[in-house]
């Protein structure tokens, strides 16, 4: 790969560059919030300006790769911390997570789990079979298809899914508390206004293949 070409030192104004940069790692770079620094970086096309000051290359973050950094860090942060909280009662949030989908989705496939989680078939594999073990779920012949099976929720999965309900709404009033009724209008017509755009650009309106519900 070729060097990144450092301007002149003598040179006063920094050198900008407005196309958009190919694959290349670097060493330093500054968001356009100046909060945070990052090191050995790969961005593929990312950015759109790039300002050379000496042997140090700064980059212009844009407004909408800024906001889904921040909606990518939020989500790893609620889903580290959520999971902390539901193990301390015994469980882990990828289980529940597959409770949850069974008991919205009904009998499913696990290939339709796997699709719907993006996991691999032989994690959904193993982690139905712990369940299974657990009597929480358990599989049932698919009337469609003789060669496949159907996961399903037993009474007992379908109680632990009613337990952690509470522990969910607790969870979220606390976080949403720190923002005024108004606001969590504005935000949910945004998120249902992005929603619309996401799935205009081609992304799928049921999330959940080969659901009962069809969501």
């Amino acid at each position: 790969m070729a060097p990144v070409p450092v301007p002149d030192s003598r040179q006063t104004a920094p050198a900008i560059r407005s196309n958009p940069l190919p694959s290349i790692e670097i060493h330093t770079v500054i968001a356009a919030s100046q909060r945070r620094s990052r090191s050995h970086l790969h961005l593929s096309a990312m950015y759109g300006n790039t300002i050379l000051y000496g042997p140090t290359l700064f980059l212009v973050m844009s407004i909408e790769q800024e906001i889904l950094e921040e909606m990518r860090d939020l989500h790893q942060r609620m889903h580290r911390l959520f999971n902390d909280r539901v193990r301390e009662r015994g469980t882990s949030l990828a289980q529940l997570k597959l409770l949850m989908l069974l008991d919205r989705a009904g009998p499913i496939r696990s290939t339709d789990i796997a699709d719907t989680l993006n996991q691999a078939p032989r994690t959904v594999t193993e982690a139905v079979d712990a369940l299974e073990r657990d009597g929480l779920a358990m599989r049932t012949p698919d009337p469609n298809d003789r060669r496949a099976k159907r996961i399903s929720l037993t009474p007992a999965g379908a109680v632990v899914v009613q337990e952690v309900a509470p522990y969910r709404d607790a969870f979220a009033a606390e976080f949403f508390e720190t923002l005024p009724a108004a606001d969590m209008a504005e935000f949910l017509r945004i998120l249902k206004t992005l929603n619309d755009r996401i799935i205009e650009m081609g992304a799928p309106v049921g999330l959940i293949p080969g659901a009962a519900s069809g969501q």
